[in-house]
């Protein structure tokens, strides 16, 4: 995400907070993106929503999720999460070609990347190419075991002394 981009952090504020409330999200990041229409977070939300909401293949909707992150990533080449999102549009409507090309530029700039793995793994099943998939296999396994394993890091609790030369230390 781009600090620079006037409503990058906000966006994703927003996203976090309305998960469940789709439509509620999806109206304001259109509206946000009316206001700063080069933002390509905003873009990426929009697609990400949109293909959250489960479109049919071909559907006005599913097409607009691709168009807002084809727009994303012609914006911001490097923002992986739209290249997800891409290549999961393309896996379900069968273009597996496009997913795989996705899939495999994710990996370029992040080799564990779950998403991606896993629409390389589909995409190739689906083209009877399997015979990546085993290392493929092999890899998202060691990536979803570093993530648990670094998301339980980050849930510990941590005790801390407090530091005996800090004024709010001396005075207990």
């Amino acid at each position: 995400m781009n600090p620079n981009q006037a409503f990058g952090s906000e966006a994703y504020g927003l996203a976090s907070f309305q998960v469940k409330d789709l439509d509620t999200a999806l109206i304001s990041v259109r509206a946000k993106l009316k206001a700063h229409p080069n933002d390509a977070f905003l873009e990426y939300l929009l697609a990400q929503i949109l293909a959250r909401q489960g479109p049919a293949a071909g559907s006005a909707e599913f097409n607009q999720a691709v168009a807002a992150a084809t727009r994303a990533i012609a914006l911001n080449p490097n923002l992986i999460e739209a290249r997800d999102v891409l290549g999961s549009l393309y896996l379900k409507s069968g273009q597996l070609q496009k997913s795989i090309q996705q899939s495999r530029m994710v990996l370029v700039k992040e080799p564990e990347d779950p998403e991606a793995l896993y629409h390389l793994m589909q995409a190739l099943r689906r083209t009877g190419k399997t015979d990546e998939i085993p290392g493929l296999v092999k890899r998202l396994t060691a990536a979803q075991a570093a993530s648990g394993k670094k998301e339980a890091e980050q849930n510990r609790f941590r005790l801390v002394e407090p530091d005996k030369n800090q004024p709010d230390a001396q005075s207990n």
